[in-house]
Formats: structure tokens, C-alpha cells, sequence
């Protein structure tokens, strides 16, 4: 109903200019709506809603992990919680890795909104083999996020399609190794600064873990220099490319 009320392919070709957020967006636009590429300019999103300077000892920290009483060492997937973020693989990935090194005092923690279509993931935690490992948690505030991120000691998302991106980029900012997807936009925004697997098979992502874990030169390697990678994603810069076209016609 919105694609045919709103029309974003008509949109799209009546617009002088179309400004996209990744190579990836500016390819599908050429190939799904036949826009041509002298009309868009690629310039990636801001990153304003973390800051990644949280220290392990804050205050705000110790509140949220006794809240939720989160494990000392987890696996974080942050994102709404939908078939498109491959949820799904995560936890095989999670029981494949428990299945090669039981003694990992890691859990899962999924956590995030409710989207669509949730119900075999729920269903997929339910029967997992180890799913007394696994917490859920739906419905946090947008003020803990980065706590969360903080907490965790590793940080996973899969997803098989994204126009930007910004779990991964956030994960980053705040110093946690990442597990990502080298799928449409993705590799993208994160670059060089996440492990990046193949979201269909659930044995990379538990290998990706099983290094991230048990690797500390892959630990070090993923999490230096984070802090000037990230100021590449700031507003400015996109306002400065916009105001170089509006200024140029």
C-alpha cells in the first residue's frame, strides 16, 4: 500500500537530484527504477546516536547489567527482531559454537524491538540446544543502547539486507569486535573493521565467533584505530556535499 500511495520509483525519476546513503542504494535504484547515475550522489549517514565514551566502570553500566542481569561475557545481536536480520542463523551459529567448545562461558543475548514475522525466531530460541543460554530482550530504551553495546564482548549481526547499516558501525564505535555480513551495503560501512561471513551458512558465523573468542590478536586487530575510522559518518560532511550541489545549480 505505501509503494503504491507514495510511488518511490516516480519519485525517483521526476527528482533533479537523488542523494543515497551507500553504493548499494545507489545500485539498486539504477537497476529497480532505470534512474540514471549522473542524478545521484553517494555520501554515508551520520552516526550521532552513540558516543563510545562509556567506560567500563560508569556508573550507568553497573544499573543496566544489574537490571537485566546480563552475563559477564555475551554475544550481542541488537536490531529489531525480523526474518530479514537472520536471527534465525545466529542461533545455530550459537549452538554449532557451544557444540565445538562447551566450556565457553559466553551466552546469547538477542536484543532489540519486536518487527514482523517474529514467531519462528521465538520458536528457533525455544528449540535451540542451548537455549538456556540464550536471552531475549525486547523493548529497550534508546538510552541504553550503547550500554548494551558497551557490555558486550562481541557484537553479531548477519543481516541479509541493509540500505546502511548502523548496528555494526555503533558496535564499532563503542570498541567491540563485530560480526557482519559482506551483503549489500555492509561491507561498505564497515570495511576492514569487522570479521565478515556469508549470512546463508550459520558454520562461518559459529567459526567467526570461535576466532573472535579465542583470537586476541583478532580481538586487538578488530577494535584499534575504531575511534578514527568513525569520523568518517558525520553529519557535516553530508551537509557540506549537499550544500556543494544546491550551491553548484
Amino acid at each position: 500500500m505505501w509503494h503504491f500511495f507514495v510511488n518511490p520509483r516516480l519519485l525517483a525519476q521526476r527528482a533533479d537530484h537523488i542523494f543515497v546513503v551507500s553504493e548499494a542504494t545507489k545500485t539498486d535504484l539504477l537497476e529497480t527504477y532505470g534512474i540514471s547515475s549522473q542524478k545521484i550522489s553517494v555520501t554515508p549517514n551520520g552516526m550521532t546516536s552513540v558516543s563510545g565514551n562509556y567506560d567500563r566502570n560508569n556508573i550507568d553500566l553497573i544499573a543496566v547489567k544489574k537490571k537485566y542481569n546480563l552475563p559477564y561475557k555475551f554475544i550481542l545481536y541488537f536490531g529489531t527482531i525480523e526474518p530479514r536480520k537472520n536471527i534465525v542463523n545466529i542461533i545455530k551459529a550459537f549452538d554449532e559454537l557451544l557444540d565445538r567448545k562447551n566450556d565457553i562461558e559466553y551466552k546469547l543475548v538477542i536484543a532489540g524491538a519486536n518487527g514482523w514475522k517474529g514467531e519462528k525466531i521465538f520458536k528457533a530460541i525455544g528449540n535451540a540446544k542451548y537455549s538456556k543460554k540464550i536471552m531475549i530482550l525486547t523493548d529497550i530504551p534508546e538510552e541504553e543502547k550503547e550500554i548494551f553495546y558497551t557490555l558486550s564482548s562481541i557484537f553479531v549481526y548477519p543481516s541479509f539486507f541493509e540500505g546502511f547499516g548502523f548496528p555494526p558501525l555503533e558496535a564499532i564505535a563503542c570498541g567491540i569486535p563485530t560480526i557482519t555480513s559482506y551483503t549489500t551495503s555492509l561491507p561498505e560501512v564497515v570495511e576492514n573493521k569487522a570479521i565478515m561471513i556469508n549470512p546463508m551458512r550459520p558454520s562461518e558465523i559459529a567459526e567467526a565467533l570461535m576466532t573472535t573468542i579465542t583470537d586476541k590478536k583478532v580481538q586487538t586487530n578488530l577494535t584499534k584505530d575504531f575511534d578514527e575510522y568513525i569520523k568518517k559518518f558525520q553529519w557535516n560532511i553530508f551537509a557540506k556535499k549537499f550544500k556543494y550541489f544546491v550551491d553548484k545549480n
